[in-house]
């Protein structure tokens, strides 16, 4: 196992251990939100306490029977917290538990059959804390206190709880302290220990019973409230058969989801049924666009298609444009075969709905979308449809079949912001503690950039710029697209992207200095005064101080027609050369000198 940064100077310095350390931990978190289990896929277990056990030389204390199976906690659940509590007070305890998987919270009811042996026990702090964390109730049984009919078992032995705040990994069971008691036991006493150190004498308390207790200077305890728990002797539990343990959860294969905040989506291509390269969020577009993503071999994509097709008035109310994208993989042998599936299936849909065949390109940032959203990672599936807002924003995702009357709903609030779209978006109302929206991540557009996918990503940057614009790596990934545009003879698209990331730091010497040199080869008059005016801020910035700054603003003011000016910034350049820029910059000077023109 890596070993963690011992402080946080260590941890920022870019030592072999500490990227060993970061590559392990995003390894980790990887295999986590792919699915990947922290229990290895243990199956819960629960054990049951049989007590004593001899084999005839010795007496064994603390035998435990594995009751898994029979008790129901086996679940195979990537398990994290257990809370006990009396939910529906008939004298048992039930669990609550919560996952790091779905389902995220698990209720498993107590349907044992057994009567209602138990004591419960509220205690509520006046010169203690409030919640009597700390307080240790004490009980006996009172002698001679068998049940009716029943011979007197009773041994002395005491019954201790202690109320706790907090048990196991962050969770919290009841602080109601349950006292299990055994046929014989009907009646008892004991004690209350205080944190305040006050003690008070309880009498009289009878199984099948919860009581209130408030601390008091009384040396005797009064009950605030005495509560008959439910019989449950006298009712009916409907045992349901278990089925097929193989699955420990009901799944559904459809949700809609309307997001709580709208995350801009780059171009979308794809080859229209007329084999026309199009974008599927055309921006001239003025209202919503569904992109629903379906295949020639899914049974549930064409139904949902043609159902799509039968609701195509009701939902063009809207606006809503419908483009139908094929993910079938035309790659292949029985690509014939998989058109004219395709042509079938669309052709009496064609007049309400867009066809067309989605890329590679197109998939991936769908599926980047997907993942950006969404802890657990997985790959799309058929069919799974994106709403768009007219901006070009995504608004909701439906995974499996749509609903008509969701898709709808979701038209309706789709201009909702803040509050309301949270309230919407939400299955219940609330007050929120954090801002109801935030500057969509750089994610995609760095995962795009990285798969070099540069004019998509200029276009990407340039069409959401007042929404990324305040992101921290803006400036940076804007000033690496327009050095690889550049590169890639984009000399447009370089300058453009140069131009964003000055328009958000107007005083990066970087950027100015690149910009400059940009603009300086660019053969126009104009661009080669703006060049020298920025070239000149960033020699400012450098106290004139810096061979390539100064080199960029020769080269800008050549550019617009001021050798003179031109050759007097190279001698400043030469006075601050080092020995290895001092040749460079004299053969500048020479080629200058040689070429007047």
């Amino acid at each position: 196992m890596s070993h963690s940064p011992l402080a946080e100077s260590e941890f920022q310095q870019r030592t072999p251990s500490v990227l060993t350390y970061r590559d392990q931990l995003r390894k980790l978190d990887g295999m986590i939100n792919h699915g990947g289990s922290l229990s290895g896929h243990e199956r819960n277990c629960a054990f049951l306490n049989v007590g004593p056990q001899s084999n005839g030389v010795a007496t064994h204390h603390g035998h435990f029977a594995n009751i898994s199976a029979i008790s129901g906690f086996d679940f195979a659940d990537d398990g994290r917290c257990v809370a006990l509590t009396d939910w529906d007070a008939d004298g048992d305890l039930d669990a609550w538990l919560m996952n790091r998987t779905g389902p995220r919270v698990r209720y498993l009811e107590n349907q044992t059959n057994a009567p209602k042996h138990a004591i419960l026990i509220r205690l509520m702090g006046r010169y203690s804390n409030r919640d009597a964390v700390g307080a240790r109730v004490v009980l006996q049984a009172a002698p001679n206190s068998p049940r009716p009919g029943s011979p007197s078992t009773h041994t002395s032995r005491n019954l201790v709880r202690t109320v706790r705040a907090g048990e196991g990994f962050l969770s919290q069971s009841t602080k109601t302290l349950h006292f299990g008691t055994n046929e014989a036991e009907g009646v008892f006493s004991g004690t209350i220990l205080w944190p305040s150190g006050r003690t008070q004498q309880l009498k009289g308390l009878r199984t099948g019973h919860l009581y209130e207790i408030v601390e008091s200077d009384s040396p005797a305890a009064r009950f605030a409230k005495a509560v008959e728990l439910k019989d449950k002797a006298s009712r009916t539990v409907e045992r349901k058969p278990i089925g097929n343990r193989a699955s420990d959860s009901v799944t559904s294969d459809k949700a809609a989801i309307l997001l709580t905040s709208r995350l801009p989506v780059p171009e979308l291509p794809y080859t229209s049924a007329a084999g026309e390269s199009v974008s599927a969020n055309n921006p001239t577009h003025a209202g919503p666009t569904l992109i629903n993503l379906w295949a020639t071999w899914c049974v549930p994509c064409r139904t949902e298609l043609v159902d799509l097709h039968r609701h195509a008035d009701r939902l063009a109310q809207h606006k809503l444009k419908i483009v139908a994208l094929a993910t079938d993989d035309l790659a292949t042998d029985d690509a014939d075969s998989i058109q004219a599936a395709m042509r079938a299936i669309q052709q009496p849909l064609a007049d309400r709905l867009e066809f067309g065949t989605t890329s590679a390109a197109t998939l991936h940032r769908m599926q980047f979308l997907d993942d950006t959203l969404f802890s657990q990672k997985r790959p799309l599936a058929v069919p799974t449809s994106f709403l768009l807002n007219e901006d070009g924003t995504l608004a909701a995702i439906y995974r499996g079949p749509i609903d008509i009357a969701a898709l709808q709903e979701h038209l309706d609030r789709r201009t909702l912001t803040g509050k309301e779209l949270y309230d919407a978006a939400l299955p219940f109302s609330g007050w929120w503690y954090r801002p109801h929206s935030s500057p969509p991540p750089l994610t995609l557009a760095i995962e795009m950039f990285q798969r070099r996918e540069w004019l998509d990503t200029a276009n990407y940057l340039q069409r959401y710029s007042n929404q990324f614009a305040s992101q921290p790596n803006y400036v940076s990934l804007c000033a690496k697209l327009a050095s690889s545009l550049g590169q890639a003879k984009h000399d447009a698209e370089s300058i453009a992207m140069y131009r964003l990331a000055l328009a958000q730091d107007a005083n990066n010497i970087a950027v100015l200095n690149n910009l400059a040199w940009k603009l300086a080869g660019a053969n126009d008059k104009l661009l080669a005064a703006e060049a020298v005016e920025l070239a000149q801020r960033a020699a400012k910035l450098t106290n004139h101080r810096s061979v390539t700054v100064l080199d960029t603003l020769a080269t800008a003011q050549s550019a617009h027609g001021d050798r003179l000016a031109a050759l007097l910034t190279l001698q400043t350049a030469l006075r601050i050369a080092n020995s290895e820029e001092k040749a460079a910059v004299t053969e500048r000077i020479r080629q200058l000198q040689a070429n007047p023109d």
